[in-house]
């Protein structure tokens, strides 16, 4: 399980390979290793990586343009067992939170009300 860096990104956090992901940032890749350990060792389950989400759907507007549909893409998602019920974890690793971040977090917060989210 070695790191692979590569390049820094725009927020100048070095990007890492790792288990033939890529992460934005080391913080990021530490985090997937907890959770892994977690899942290997039975204590979430399912986990995903950048899942994407549908936060706005396409549509065609009065004056008929077309606009894409809107998606969030979380870094980590998994089920954990509370009180005997599965529950839905969502979670992303951030260090600048841009205002293109805020609003889709936002969207999505409204759209999935079911999932618990978590900022690191």
């Amino acid at each position: 399980m070695g790191f692979n860096f590569f390049r820094r990104n725009k927020y100048n956090n070095r990007i890492v390979n790792l288990d033939g992901y890529r992460f934005d940032s080391l913080k990021e890749a530490n985090r997937y290793g907890m959770l892994k350990a977690g899942a290997q060792g039975g204590k979430l389950f399912d986990l995903q990586i950048h899942p994407r989400f549908l936060i706005l759907d396409k549509f065609v507007d009065n004056q008929g343009n077309k606009h894409r549909a809107m998606h969030y893409e979380a870094d980590f998602q998994y089920r954990v067992l509370i009180n005997g019920k599965m529950v839905v974890h969502v979670e992303d690793v951030k260090g600048n939170k841009t205002k293109e971040y805020m609003i889709k977090k936002k969207l999505f917060l409204a759209k999935y009300r079911d999932i618990y989210f978590y900022e690191m």
